[in-house]
């Protein structure tokens, strides 16, 4: 997953909470406040994220909030404690989540 250029403000992400008193200046500092850790190339753009929490069920309003921001046909692929899988497509304006399933031959 790409962010792509920002050509507007970013929107308010209701991060209260997670701005208190943690020194959020970056999106990776946001990302970290969500259990996210980013995944960086050695230039400092984003290419993917590491979930590194437990699940507390905001996920689709973080990821709803950045949707805009990301590239078009950006997509992350989850498996969830549960072994449920879910692949979650970006078009440039929202995410399009979905359940998956794994085939072996």
């Amino acid at each position: 997953m790409v962010p792509r250029r920002a050509r507007r403000q970013a929107p308010p992400l209701g991060l209260h909470a997670a701005r208190q008193d943690r020194g959020i200046t970056d999106l990776g500092d946001i990302l970290r406040a969500f259990r996210f850790e980013p995944m960086l190339e050695p230039d400092g753009e984003l290419y993917g994220v590491e979930f590194v929490g437990e699940n507390i069920g905001d996920d689709l309003h973080l990821w709803t909030a950045l949707a805009p921001f990301v590239e078009p046909g950006g997509e992350m692929i989850w498996l969830g404690e549960d072994d449920a899988l879910s692949r979650w497509y970006f078009d440039g304006e929202a995410p399009k989540v979905g359940a998956g399933r794994m085939v072996f031959d």
